[in-house]
């Protein structure tokens, strides 16, 4: 939000600013799901001994 109100003047820096974003939440939902499978994997092996 801090780089559209230094440039409001400029759609595509808004555009850019969201594509950024988009591509961070996508790249830490794919971080959280490869650590979370193996974790839940360990954790259900773990259950059942």
């Amino acid at each position: 939000m801090l780089a559209m109100s230094l440039e409001p003047e400029n759609p595509m820096s808004a555009a850019r600013l969201f594509r950024l974003a988009d591509k961070v939440v996508m790249t830490a939902i794919t971080a959280a799901l490869i650590v979370a499978v193996p974790v839940s994997a360990v954790a259900f092996v773990a259950r059942t001994l």
